[in-house]
């Protein structure tokens, strides 16, 4: 990215007042964010990588507060690309705009057979985020892990498109304990086109009497160990 080209991104910052899944916004005016393992790996497992762009203040309406020291920061964007796995390596790029500083830092996407690209400090499954994730929180169009979010999705909770778990809730829901979605298979199952239960079904829009009797399933099918995941399956209810 030239001077230019990131002058012309904080332009378009100041007029949308967003970020995108390839652009995402950092203050950094009181330092270099700590963590932004999750950023870096997300943006490298998409096809598109992505862009971090330092010295705006999201939670002052975008304001553009500058960088601490565009030096420095420099030095930590790659000391903390160097703890990802494959390393990452960003193209940085510095610009003057008002007598502050404001960096930009490119993360291309890895080569699908380098994916995914995760924090050597988490591991793989903890540590990956992006378009192909695992772990325990996942989310991306192919996730795995304890709670999980995609197109397609393999969890102990997942929410997606098509949706494979303990718990599930999507389009093409297949859950053990609980299922909700067009079409939905489990114990407990909900949909909208087509349900399939062993313990309780139910096609098209359910009574509070309904929820009740849900719960009650839930209760009783759902073994201890899951106590968690089932409270929150609660909350959908």
């Amino acid at each position: 990215m030239t001077t230019e080209e990131l002058l012309e991104k904080l332009e378009l910052i100041q007029k949308f007042k967003c970020e995108t899944s390839t652009l995402e916004i950092k203050s950094a005016e009181q330092g270099c964010p700590k963590h932004l393992y999750d950023t870096l790996s997300s943006f490298s497992n998409q096809d598109d990588g992505g862009i971090i762009i330092f010295g705006v203040d999201e939670k002052q309406n975008f304001k553009e507060v500058g960088v601490y020291d565009s030096q420095d920061i420099q030095k930590k964007i790659n000391e903390q690309c160097l703890q990802m796995d494959p390393i990452i390596r960003p193209q940085i790029t510095v610009v003057e705009k008002n007598e502050k500083y404001f960096v930009s830092a490119e993360i291309p996407a890895a080569d699908i057979s380098d994916r995914p690209v995760f924090y050597r400090g988490k591991g793989r499954v903890k540590g990956s985020f992006g378009v192909y994730a695992m772990g325990v929180l996942s989310a991306g169009c192919f996730a795995l892990g304890i709670l999980t979010a995609g197109a397609i999705c393999l969890g102990v909770i997942s929410i997606g498109a098509i949706a494979i778990g303990e718990f599930s809730v999507g389009a093409l829901a297949i859950g053990k304990y609980f299922a909700l979605g067009d079409n939905a298979r489990a114990m407990v199952a909900i949909g909208d086109t087509e349900a399939v239960g062993s313990v309780f079904q139910k096609i098209g829009e359910f009574s509070a009497q309904d929820i009740a009797d849900v719960k009650q399933s839930l209760d009783t099918v759902v073994p201890a160990y899951f106590a968690w995941a089932k409270e929150l399956i609660k909350l959908f209810l």
